[in-house]
């Protein structure tokens, strides 16, 4: 028994499907953006299907290497789209499944159907959202993934996250930590107040080997998380004002800044990373 379930949550490689109808888009694309920056992998549709897949295949191989099941239910869910969205759904409600979790969110007024009404749900109305996105966050999360924010943080991270809106672990980097970064990183990390600005070749090597760059854009940040990490730590720096992806943007306001500023912003980097 122990070898089935150790088999089965080697084939988890998404924390959660985002089933939902195509005209919810503009609702559950924030949704699965928010996730993603939270630290979760998320299956949705826009970052997995591309040209030339086999649709159905792809759906079905997501939903299989899913441990959880969001099911985003609307007037728009239960019209048209509702068969294929419901038959994604079974192997999720069966209660002697262990290993998965089905987690309907309720995105409108629409009556919910049938049996999925014995479940509850997570209520995504636009007034709900802030209050509700904790609960939905820590339901995704798995035990082991519980446990280690726990361990670190002294309690829930999703919930702790969620309330102050993805504020970031503070903590101070070790000696053994500071051996490992960069040298150029190194130097501003310990002494702030060097007039010795980044430059662009350094910000591409920061950039690209030490945060990552994913389908074009920075490490986990959405658009929004950019924007908070700013907010953070109190700089007054709207990336909104730049044109780009996350990272062309996070490169022209590092070019922009002073040494102060670049160093401000390496200090939330590691902290963050």
């Amino acid at each position: 028994m122990h070898g089935e379930t150790q088999k089965m949550s080697e084939i988890f490689l998404y924390d959660l499907f985002l089933s939902h109808s195509s005209k919810d888009k503009d609702v559950v694309r924030p949704l699965a953006e928010r996730l993603r920056a939270d630290g979760l992998k998320v299956w949705f549709d826009e970052w997995e299907l591309k040209p030339g897949d086999n649709i159905p295949h792809k759906i079905e191989e997501g939903l299989e290497r899913s441990r959880v099941l969001v099911l985003c239910m609307s007037a728009h869910a239960f019209g048209s789209d509702w068969a294929q969205l419901e038959s994604g759904t079974f192997r999720f409600r069966d209660p002697l499944n262990k290993d998965r979790r089905f987690i309907p969110l309720r995105l409108d007024e629409a009556p919910i159907k049938g049996s999925l009404s014995q479940f509850l749900y997570i209520n995504w109305l636009s007034e709900e959202r802030e209050q509700e996105y904790g609960k939905l966050l820590e339901a995704c999360w798995s035990e082991k993934q519980k446990k280690i924010n726990e361990k670190g943080n002294g309690a829930s991270f999703g919930v702790n996250q969620a309330v102050e809106n993805n504020s970031f672990i503070r903590r101070q980097p070790s000696d053994t930590h500071l051996q490992r970064l960069p040298e150029f990183i190194r130097k501003r990390t310990q002494g702030f107040n060097q007039n010795i600005p980044l430059t662009r070749e350094e910000i591409n090597k920061l950039v690209n080997r030490y945060i990552g760059v994913e389908g074009g854009y920075l490490g986990d940040f959405s658009y929004r998380t950019h924007h908070d990490f700013y907010l953070n730590f109190d700089l007054d720096i709207d990336p909104y004002n730049y044109e780009g992806t996350t990272r062309e943007r996070f490169i022209q306001i590092l070019l922009e800044h002073s040494c102060d500023l670049q160093a401000r912003i390496l200090e939330g980097i590691l902290n963050r990373f």
